[in-house]
């Protein structure tokens, strides 16, 4: 009973510590990886390196999942990128079942003193990140040493027995390990599980026995990567497509269990050595033929495939003979772009609302998306122009300058709003209610002017064209009462660095109204045009 007590405590103590360690990562990741790290879902090949380094550092495919899950649901990342992630982190995850296995694990009593001194008597939040990395590190090889000690009062020929009697049923011991493994949410623990058992039990396991088990933890963790993903459409392509790969991968694994030599002198190489093969094997598969996968898998998950930054409606209307239908593909793609300025100030919102920093930083992904398709219409409406009608070019020159606009604003979004929104939400409590307030008013006033602007470049209506110039005016009068505010808010107390950011945030709003209000205005019927609005 002492023993089973034991066993149970150090698996424990190995799924608190990889808990522990993902919620270090993510201080690490929220202090650094908020400009970046959005772009990653973007490339199979950049995706693959984040997401071995991540689970190197946070070995669980379920925080690997988490946070590829929360890049789609923030960038729109694609599924190649995402599932890039997945391919990465699988063979992250072995890194520390290898350590594990080399002996690496008794140096826990150091890291923990290490990590207690970073994380317990440092104030910088990316020190204390690390020394909660130490620490996990340390729990996972003190749970580790824990289950290797309890096991030790296994007998050897009572463990010989069991596990051939295992290796002769490779099915059941790998849907056990699955099972398992989805019930702990880590494959990392259960094989660690493994390898305790065998090392504390001798020298003279059965491979066959390893083999399933490995299969079967990797089947698992795919599933609850699966289960996780599955809430959102952008992952939840990737995420099939990983569960697809590792159970064929397992079914395989599992029918050439029997033909493999019967016993290892060291049981913990074997399981860590297959471990990293399978994941490897996972990875070679996945990073060659996961866009076919993808491809094949779209209908099967409600979706078309791979998400991309192409354009929808161009090629669709191109070949048309129309030049009137020809122009209608290109003005529905520039209300997508219009949608994507939108939609990333509504995010920013989200962001300022809840607090986010991560969410609002991880907004200036879907400038890429901004970014492509407007070279995409430049070129279609480049070739359209050609030897077209008066009428015709001029039209061009209207959707051009409209998604010129656009692309301004999203890159103001990029360059200046998204970081001054994350510095806002650092200083919320320094801006006080006044302050707070401000910045939700120029939220609300930003959408406005947006919405307005497109109804107005959709309908040219001469009413809603001087309804746009009243509120765009009324907007640039309100940030400039901001900025004339400054004084008073130094006065009564608001802090300079608080005081600029909010400056700052309302001079973002303001350039990404003027941007697409006049522009959107500019051959309208009116003749009218208040002065706020053009300067």
């Amino acid at each position: 009973m002492a023993t089973f007590i034991g066993l149970v405590a150090g698996v424990c103590i190995i799924l608190f510590a990889l808990r522990f360690l993902r919620k270090g990562v993510d201080r690490l990741l929220e202090e650094h990886g908020g400009r970046w790290l959005p772009r990653l879902a973007r490339d199979s090949g950049s995706g693959f390196m984040f997401g071995f380094g991540f689970a190197c550092l946070a070995p669980s495919s379920s925080g690997a999942a988490a946070v590829a899950t929360r890049l789609a649901r923030q960038s729109g990342g694609t599924a190649r990128g995402i599932l890039g992630i997945l391919l990465g982190a699988n063979v992250g995850i072995t890194v520390l079942v290898l350590a594990g296995a080399g002996g690496i694990g008794g140096s826990w009593p150091a890291l923990i003193i290490v990590g207690v001194i970073l994380f317990q008597f440092t104030q910088h939040e990316s020190i204390r990140g690390v020394g909660q990395l130490l620490l996990s590190l340390a729990f996972v090889f003190l749970g580790l040493h824990i289950i290797t000690q309890h096991a030790a009062g296994l007998r050897n020929d009572e463990m010989r027995t069991l596990m051939g009697v295992a290796a002769n049923h490779p099915v059941m011991l790998a849907i056990a390990a699955g099972a398992l493994t989805m019930v702990l949410q880590s494959s990392t623990a259960t094989i660690l599980l493994l390898v305790g058992i065998a090392a504390g039990a001798g020298p003279a396991v059965a491979v066959g026995a390893v083999l399933p088990t490995v299969a079967g933890a990797n089947a698992g963790i795919a599933m609850n990567a699966l289960i996780i993903g599955w809430g959102h459409p952008a992952s939840r392509l990737p995420t099939m497509a990983n569960a697809v790969i590792k159970l064929v991968l397992a079914v395989v694994a599992v029918s050439i269990a029997g033909v493999l030599p019967l016993w290892a002198e060291d049981v913990s190489w074997a399981a860590a050595l297959l471990h990293l093969q399978f994941n490897l094997a996972t990875a070679v598969f996945g990073m060659l033929g996961g866009g076919w996968l993808i491809k094949r898998l779209g209908p099967w998950s409600g979706e078309a495939g791979d998400r991309g930054l192409t354009p929808r409606y161009l090629t669709r209307f191109a070949d048309t003979g129309d030049a009137r239908m020809a122009l209608a593909g290109s003005y529905r793609e520039i209300l997508r772009v219009a949608e994507a300025v939108r939609t990333m100030l509504v995010q920013l919102q989200a962001a300022w609302k809840s607090g986010d920093r991560a969410s609002a930083r991880a907004t200036v992904a879907a400038d890429d998306l901004i970014d492509s398709l407007d070279a995409a219409i430049r070129d279609y409406l480049a070739s359209r122009s050609a030897g077209s009608s008066e009428e015709v070019r001029s039209e061009c020159l209207r959707q051009l300058r409209y998604v010129a606009a656009l692309e301004s604003a999203g890159d103001v979004v990029e360059s200046r709003l998204a970081e001054t929104v994350a510095e806002a939400i650092a200083r919320k409590d320094e801006l006080g209610p006044d302050g707070q307030r401000s910045v939700t008013e120029l939220f609300v006033a930003g959408e406005g002017i947006l919405i307005l602007a497109e109804t107005v470049f959709a309908t040219r209506d001469s009413c809603l064209t001087e309804r746009l110039y009243a509120e765009t005016a009324a907007a640039v009068r309100m940030v400039e009462d901001l900025r004339d505010g400054d004084p008073h808010r130094r006065l009564a107390g608001m802090p300079h660095e608080a005081n600029s950011v909010l400056c700052d945030l309302a001079l973002c709003i303001q350039r990404i109204m003027l941007a697409v209000a006049v522009v959107a205005t500019s051959d309208s019927s009116s003749t009218t045009r208040p002065a706020a609005t053009a300067a």
